[in-house]
């Protein structure tokens, strides 16, 4: 009795060893930026707690703290640290210890703590299968015990195949989200796009020089209209002179003046399309397409004459140059 109880101090003395080890490699091995995540995740109130009564010696009090820290963020790995070793030295439930070991070394498995819980957890496996040889009966049944490290082996198994299912769905959930904001963009295209009869935003913007070049073409189509009037006013006055005896009869005099006028004149009531055109307040593209061609559907001719500057959803601004196909 009295060798079983120092085999267990000794057993204790290690532990502890293990776990002043593992407090000096996490303060003086890790990187500022890991002891930075580190003191993070200590400064937690419900952290602090349990840091407390562990320091005090209450060590159920203390595992409770870290099991209601971990339930509370699961990623904060120095809780998972210190709550294995109070399962495996303290509690004695090798299982929950091996557990929050693996979790921790997800965490944290480049850091120099890691290989201190790998130690640990080839301790607790260690002791896990002698407790279970213990409890059941097992004595030194060498079947047994290789049937208890299979098992261990699928557990390990287990473990891997339930991280690999994690990544997957990590991954499954970045493409749902990535979707999601798609599905968003193009939902505010489409109401962009529908929305035809709504006012273009002003932007301020220089087309003196534009409108300048535009009034000296008008001028320029205005001036040759009036040449054209004079000559064909002159060939009327000629044609009066000459003699009536050869004159058509007035019906077809007036039916050639009429195809003359329409041959020599532009129509000038009716609008003419100029190559481009300057986007004023209140105009759309299916405004635009009417004014000029006289159909809406025409508009997406004129996005597709200017897709260098209009976008698919045809949205326009005051000011801006667009190409009249």
């Amino acid at each position: 009795m009295t060798s079983l109880m120092m085999t267990r101090r000794k057993k204790m003395r290690r532990c502890n060893a293990y776990f002043a080890l593992a407090l000096a490699a996490a303060f003086f091995g890790c990187d500022s930026s890991q002891r930075g995540a580190y003191n993070a995740e200590r400064a937690e109130k419900f952290y602090a707690e349990a840091q407390a009564d562990y320091l005090a010696g209450r060590l159920d009090a203390a595992a409770k703290g870290f099991a209601k820290v971990v339930k509370a963020n699961p990623a904060n790995a120095s809780a998972r640290f210190q709550l294995a070793v109070l399962q495996q030295d303290s509690a004695k439930d090798f299982l929950g210890a091996l557990c929050n070991y693996r979790e921790y070394i997800s965490l944290a498995g480049e850091s120099d703590k890691a290989g201190i819980a790998r130690e640990r957890m080839a301790v607790c496996e260690k002791e896990l299968l002698a407790h279970l040889a213990h409890k059941y009966n097992l004595g030194d049944n060498a079947a047994t015990l290789k049937e208890l490290e299979l098992a261990r082996a699928d557990l390990a198994d287990a473990a891997k195949n339930l991280e690999a299912k994690a990544a997957t769905l990590l991954e499954a959930e970045k493409c749902i989200a990535t979707l999601e904001r798609e599905n968003k963009s193009l939902s505010s295209i489409v109401r962009r796009m529908g929305a035809d009869d709504e006012d273009v935003p002003e932007r301020p913007r220089e087309i003196k020089k534009l409108e300048t070049s535009q009034e000296k073409v008008a001028a320029k189509e205005l001036s040759v209209n009036k040449e054209a009037l004079a000559l064909f006013e002159e060939e009327e006055r000629e044609a009066a002179k000459a003699s009536t005896i050869l004159s058509p009869p007035p019906e077809k005099k007036k039916e050639a003046k009429a195809e003359l006028k329409k041959s020599v004149l532009p129509e000038i009531d009716k609008p003419q399309r100029p190559a481009y055109y300057v986007v004023q307040q209140g105009d759309t593209l299916r405004k635009i397409a009417v004014k000029f061609y006289g159909e809406a559907k025409a508009w997406e001719r004129i996005r597709e004459a200017n897709k260098v500057r209009v976008p698919l959803s045809g949205s326009i601004r005051v000011g801006d140059t667009l190409k009249l196909p």
